[in-house]
């Protein structure tokens, strides 16, 4: 009966603030100083990239960057796998798969043109996930207020078309596992958290709690941790809510208004992005742990979709035409408003930047960073194509 009641306590907690739908968030006071380990630098705003992109005039030879996909991508994923070298030795090797914005899939042929997996398309696409070990995809489309959801298995082409009630959905770390919201019925506004076992000759599921409040988006963080995220905007103060696997609890984990966060695949650092209220609508960047903790404040302004986070360096892409007049981060996700970035690579143990790019052909707006050896992607948000850049 405790257990009852601090559910329903939690779910009208929720609730207060998830009636703005896809608008969220909630102003977090604390200010903390980053400690001598960790970057304030490149400092914001920047002065204007040098023509002709980085190394121009300093005998430094421009990185190579350049589209690898034939189409326009939507999202993309990688599959790691390991092929033989010799009788005794193993390498491991990438494929790098891609959803167009037509709603099929493509594999990137860096030597050739790109090999078409499904040819059915998909219409109104809103959000794809995918397994850590890229051999699944879920596909969210459809209308936004029932939204269908398709499961993908990459090896053997099988779609299959998820309950029509569910509302979010993500892999877990190990790729064996969805967690998922699910409408207790189709006219409820309570929904079911459930965990499912995708490899089971015989899939169990495991409810973990309930939520009167249908908006969040999912992002399973670590095997006893699953984010609840709901849909940024300045004008609405939000929550992130994180969720015990382990123990069915539930704790705030960042509120702020217009509030992001992207965490590192380890789910070592995040980074937590709000802004003030109007009309100044101020931007703030942080670098956080997986539980929230503030752990330093960054002097430059991005987007939290604009970086890649590791061990021991950010990968971020930062505008240099940011202007008050834009309303972060509405106007970005509404495409409303374009930046021409540049790409910096900022040495967390070091406290340290560098930039990497910062070219006026072509001119970027990147998203979605990856990592593949000594090769960042992202998708240049202009022509919507997959680019690779050689560190």
């Amino acid at each position: 009966m405790k257990k009852t009641f601090i559910i329903i306590g939690i779910s009208v907690v929720v609730l207060a603030f998830g009636i703005g739908a896809y608008l969220a968030w909630k102003k977090s006071r604390e200010i903390l100083q980053p400690p001598a380990s960790f970057p304030t630098a490149p400092t914001f705003p920047f002065s204007p990239p040098s023509e002709g992109g980085a190394g121009a005039d300093s005998g430094v030879s421009a990185p190579k960057l350049r589209a690898i996909s034939d189409y326009g991508v939507f999202d993309y994923w990688i599959i790691p796998f390991m092929t033989s070298t010799s009788s005794s030795q193993t390498a491991e090797q990438m494929e790098i798969l891609y959803l167009n914005e037509s709603g099929q899939i493509f594999k990137v042929v860096e030597s050739g043109d790109d090999a078409m997996a499904t040819a059915e398309p998909i219409k109104n696409l809103q959000s794809i996930s995918y397994s850590k070990d890229g051999k699944f995809i879920i596909i969210k489309s459809g209308d936004l207020t029932s939204p269908k959801f398709n499961f993908y298995n990459v090896a053997t082409g099988v779609w299959q078309l998820l309950s029509e009630n569910t509302t979010a959905i993500d892999f877990s770390p190990d790729s064996q596992k969805i967690a998922y919201l699910e409408k207790v019925s189709a006219n409820s506004a309570t929904n079911d958290l459930i965990i499912r076992e995708l490899t089971a000759a015989k899939p169990k599921t495991t409810k973990i709690l309930s939520l009167n409040q249908k908006d969040f988006e999912l992002k399973w963080l670590t095997a006893d941790q699953i984010l609840l995220i709901p849909q940024p905007s300045s004008q609405i103060n939000g929550e992130i809510w994180s969720v015990s696997v382990k123990n069915k609890t539930i704790n705030l984990l960042a509120s702020g208004r217009g509030i992001m966060a992207n965490f590192a695949d380890d789910a070592s650092w995040g980074l937590k992005f709000n802004v003030g209220p109007a009309p100044d609508r101020t931007p703030s960047l942080q670098l956080i742990d997986k539980d929230g903790s503030q752990k330093a404040n960054f002097e430059f302004s991005t987007l939290p979709d604009k970086c890649l986070i590791t061990l021991s360096a950010l990968y971020c892409a930062i505008p240099q035409n940011l202007t008050s007049k834009i309303n972060l981060p509405d106007d970005f996700l509404k495409k409303a408003a374009y930046f021409k970035d540049a790409i910096y690579r900022i040495d967390i143990n070091q406290n340290s930047s560098e930039i990497i790019y910062s070219g006026d052909e072509p001119i970027i707006d990147a998203v979605r960073f990856s990592l593949i050896g000594n090769r960042l992607l992202f998708i240049n948000r202009y022509d919507k194509k997959l680019y690779s850049l050689e560190l």
